[in-house]
């Protein structure tokens, strides 16, 4: 992406961030709806992510998941959506509160398993629930010394 010059970007280092964990108190539903009581730097990224075409998720796996501050990003993510439920999800997912159909999501990660099967089973579905199944567009894969690739 540096060596596009038509491309604008912004690097986000989330283990840098100031980002608490999040209350569970809903305020973002009810008293602030949209808004997070929470006064840090998640506001930021929140308006960032609204506003980005593409939106890449990178990170190594830590013990079959995200990094804890990764996943701490992913919940603070509860103000962009709305706080009933689809009746037709299949897990009871929250439509989102903004539009979001034209972006787009890649997820990259590393890890140091000779495979990926078996441990990736928790990243799968929790991207795919908060994204909406089946719109990462490339799952990308890489393990110790093998490259996989297949689509979400």
């Amino acid at each position: 992406m540096k060596e596009v010059s038509s491309v604008e970007y912004e690097e986000i280092q989330v283990n840098t961030l100031n980002i608490k964990p999040c209350l569970g108190c809903f305020s973002c539903w009810n008293k602030t709806p949209g808004q997070c009581v929470i006064k840090d730097e998640m506001a930021g990224v929140l308006e960032k992510i609204l506003w980005a075409d593409l939106v890449i998720w990178s990170f190594g796996l830590y013990y079959f998941n995200v990094p804890s501050k990764m996943k701490n990003l992913i919940d603070r993510q509860l103000p962009n959506v709305l706080p009933f439920m689809v009746k037709d999800s299949e897990s009871g997912s929250h439509p989102t509160r903004y539009d979001m159909s034209g972006k787009k999501h890649v997820v990259i990660s590393t890890c140091g398993f000779y495979t990926t099967h078996g441990n990736y089973g928790s990243v799968d579905p929790m991207f795919d629930h908060f994204l909406g199944k089946r719109q990462i567009r490339e799952n990308l894969l890489f393990t110790g010394r093998a490259f996989q690739s297949s689509s979400a």
